[in-house]
């Protein structure tokens, strides 16, 4: 392979860097020669990797550890796939020797198995567990952990970590109040995400769960029916997803609990949407509205493009298929900015959205755009900016105004 070895070694050394996987590694190393040469000279190639899709990345790995030098910190992503049993175990006493390097470790198993041992990491920072409960908690819940994120594994009591930062829990209900009222009872983390199996109980979840400690919301975001974040005035985040494809959240009543019993229709100055769901938002702000009456940002999502016919708006899906809507007035009093983003960023279908959104009488609402290019239809044209300018001066009352960022 004449032209490869041809390569400068910077530019041979960013193509190995972007291997992966224990057998992406191994393959670039076997090249030629000099392949072979710099990849053993490259320790930063041999600090991340991903593996246990075999038996043969366990007996690969002490010599992956072995070539990433003395001091490169150690990013580790093993899967294990079911049936295995001993050689998991194996795989991480492989790992004993290289603790105080290792910076990220995430493990899947297809099943419970207790091969932690006496596996110790100070240096860990983001700890990430699929199916696995080890039996020495102590051994990864370190001082400097910022980060934990656990699907089916469970504690059964506080996790010495003082420097926890986000917690992300993927668990059924049960568990993950146990591991809530557990393990943070007395603990208001920065970021609370929880993805629930179905269980749609949304008040509490929200109200028992994530948002002890919680301060005076301001931000609501919900693009899809199976998730929704929350943000309050100290920039706590909180999230709460569905974890199977088939259950969805009702955004209205997530809307009116979170009303009811956290004020968030009287605090909240940022609400993030998605076109799709337009009737439901527009309900839902109508039953309960938000109440500040100047600073509101409505950011859309443009995630489907529809076009108008007769006062409908006119979803087509991948097959082709219709779904008609009557569009709903939206009505804010608040409304300083309305802000467009997504993958869909074409003009009329941003007009049409505007034309359904009921302004304040007393200023004009920004519209933003962001960096975003505007085209005349999905994958058509870009539009000079000057084209959007024009229509939006045009639209009945003339309420809107270009934005200072876009301007």
């Amino acid at each position: 392979m004449p032209g490869v070895e041809l390569l400068p070694i910077h530019l041979l050394r960013e193509i190995m860097l972007g291997a992966s996987s224990i057998d992406e590694m191994f393959t670039v190393a076997q090249v030629s020669k000099l392949w072979r040469d710099v990849a053993l000279d490259t320790p930063l190639l041999w600090s991340s990797f991903k593996g246990g899709a075999s038996k043969a990345d366990y007996y690969r790995i002490p010599l992956i550890l072995e070539r990433s030098g003395p001091t490169t910190i150690l990013h580790i992503y093993l899967r294990f796939a079911g049936g295995a049993a001993v050689w998991p175990a194996n795989a991480l006493r492989a790992l004993v020797p290289y603790v105080a390097r290792i910076g990220t470790l995430d493990v899947e198993f297809a099943a419970l198995v207790q091969s932690l041992l006496s596996l110790s990491t100070p240096r860990l920072r983001i700890l990430d567990l699929t199916g696995f409960s080890p039996t020495n908690w102590d051994a990864l819940l370190v001082p400097g952990l910022e980060d934990i994120r656990l699907c089916n594994a469970v504690f059964a009591r506080r996790p010495l970590a003082p420097a926890l930062h986000e917690l992300d829990l993927w668990m059924d209900k049960e568990d993950l109040e146990r591991v809530l009222k557990t393990g943070f009872s007395d603990v208001v983390l920065h970021t609370l995400t929880a993805r629930v199996y179905n269980d749609n109980d949304v008040e509490v979840v929200t109200s028992n769960l994530l948002l002890p400690g919680v301060g005076p919301l301001i931000v609501f975001e919900t693009t899809d029916d199976q998730h929704f974040e929350l943000c309050d005035t100290a920039g706590r985040i909180r999230r709460l997803q569905c974890w199977n494809d088939d259950s969805y959240f009702e955004f209205a009543d997530v809307w009116e609990h979170l009303s009811l019993h956290h004020n968030l229709h009287e605090t909240v100055r940022t609400i993030r949407i998605a076109t799709r769901f337009w009737d439901s938002y527009a309900q839902m702000f109508g039953q309960y509205p938000p109440q500040v009456r100047e600073g509101i940002t409505l950011a859309i999502k443009m995630d489907w493009v529809p076009y108008h016919e007769n006062g409908q708006l006119i979803f087509s899906d991948e097959g082709g298929r219709d779904e008609t809507t009557q569009l709903q007035d939206m009505r804010l009093s608040g409304l300083t900015k309305v802000d467009f983003f997504g993958d869909y960023m074409v003009l009329q279908p941003i007009l049409n959205f505007l034309a359904h959104i009921e302004p304040p009488t007393d200023r004009k609402v920004a519209v933003c755009l962001g960096d975003r290019e505007l085209k005349a239809e999905p994958g058509g044209t870009i539009l000079p900016f000057s084209a959007f300018q024009t229509a939006i001066a045009a639209l009945p009352g003339n309420p809107w105004a270009i934005c200072s960022h876009c301007a």
